[in-house]
């Protein structure tokens, strides 16, 4: 039974060699899992925390990916830390010679990346698209046709600053999200949320280049509590 602020250990959770068939694992309210989600096509390590169990019907948890270099001694708030940050680059969406350089304009944060790669692994189901917008310079998080995403600048902030992540509740129905202007310095909040997800991740414009490119620091983080 843990808390995210509290202080614990992550152990080794090795995948197994072979494909297997895991026992299943009680819900507890209040205890905190570790999961490493491995196949031919991904290897993930993630922990949930139960929030809130409604027997027989359905259970609230609260989640962060996390590195395997990164297991061992965890302490402090996962939304606070910026131990978990990691970068990424966005080109402005064009197409050249019949070429559309699609999977390096858009993101997605539950698979880390764009590109090739990382279209192969999302689908084409990314998180975040840059430039593709009459609002130049711009992010959008409506991509696909059940897309229910939002996205809310919060100001320019650092990731060792003090601020407040606000509860950002997808759409009910899918609805376009207006396009968000790109600003250097300036923290963003994603709630990418469709038929397949429900993630929320917070992002940081650390360079634009003004219609070519943008440079992103980004961590995905747990539900914002409501207030």
């Amino acid at each position: 039974r843990f808390g995210w602020d509290d202080r614990f250990v992550i152990p080794s959770l090795a995948a197994y060699e072979e494909p297997e068939r895991e026992p299943s694992v009680k819900a507890i309210e209040g205890h905190l899992y570790l999961v490493h989600s491995r196949d031919a096509d991904s290897d993930l390590y993630a922990l949930f925390r139960v929030e809130k169990l409604d027997p027989g019907k359905s259970v609230e948890i609260s989640w962060k990916t996390i590195r395997p270099q990164g297991l061992g001694i965890v302490s402090g708030s996962p939304q606070a830390a910026s131990a978990d940050v990691k970068t990424g680059t966005l080109l402005k969406r064009t197409t050249e010679n019949g070429v559309d350089n699609y999977a390096y304009a858009a993101f997605s944060f539950a698979f880390g990346g764009n590109g090739p790669d990382v279209q192969k692994l999302c689908r084409n189901n990314w998180d975040l698209l840059f430039g593709n917008s009459p609002v130049p310079d711009a992010f959008d998080v409506t991509m696909v046709t059940d897309d229910r995403s939002r996205i809310k600048d919060l100001g320019r902030f650092g990731w060792g600053d003090r601020f407040v992540i606000p509860s950002l509740a997808a759409y009910e129905e899918p609805e376009r999200e207006p396009s968000v202007k790109a600003i250097e310095g300036h923290l963003y909040l994603v709630h990418s949320r469709d038929t397949d997800s429900d993630l929320y991740a917070l992002f940081r414009v650390e360079k634009l280049d003004p219609g070519k490119s943008v440079e992103i620091s980004w961590k995905t983080v747990p539900r914002p509590q409501r207030p």
